[in-house]
């Protein structure tokens, strides 16, 4: 019986610490990401498809074929930004391109066209890499709010006593002749 009461008891002191949601706000934005994630872009055309990420002052290019996702190696890619840069891509690694890119620092939407050049296929591809105007902070970790902590204290304190009492009862009844 006190292990049901207690066990009763129990679930309704965290169900009660479940309700108890403070001030929030559900119709707010989600809060950002804990890891910062390098801005990026793609475009796609038929026969390839190129993924941009940017890291640093550099560019990373990853150039695969559309239809099957393979990479694809040896291909001549040429970036320009407007008129004011333009760059060739060299590879790094099979579909993998690396190319400077000193405006990176610059925060805002960078229209961005590339020219593609692999055996025989050619394609003009272009994307928008908007780059923010400064690093998200990282997101901090959830802190034990005041009514968490007296629920937890409370659940303890509840344990412990049905406990003491539960031994108390079950102590004199194994004394009693």
């Amino acid at each position: 019986m006190i292990w049901r009461t207690l066990f009763v008891l129990t679930a309704w002191l965290l169900s009660t610490a479940a309700w108890a949601h403070g001030d929030e706000s559900h119709d707010t934005a989600p809060p950002a990401l804990s890891q910062a994630v390098a801005p990026r872009a793609d475009a796609h055309s038929e026969v390839f498809e190129l993924l941009i990420v940017a890291e640093g002052e550099q560019l990373r290019l990853y150039l695969d074929d559309f239809a099957s996702n393979a990479p694809i190696s040896g291909a001549r890619i040429e970036v320009e930004r407007g008129t004011t840069w333009k760059a060739q891509a060299r590879e790094h690694a099979p579909g993998e391109y690396l190319l400077q890119a000193p405006w990176l620092n610059q925060p805002g939407a960078h229209p961005l066209s590339f020219t593609l050049e692999a055996g025989q296929q050619a394609d003009l591809l272009a994307a928008t890499l908007t780059l923010p105007a400064t690093a998200a902070p990282a997101a901090s970790a959830a802190s034990l709010t005041p009514s968490m902590a007296g629920g937890a204290v409370a659940v303890i304190a509840l344990t412990l006593a049905a406990v003491w009492a539960w031994r108390r009862r079950h102590k004199a009844t194994r004394t009693a002749p």
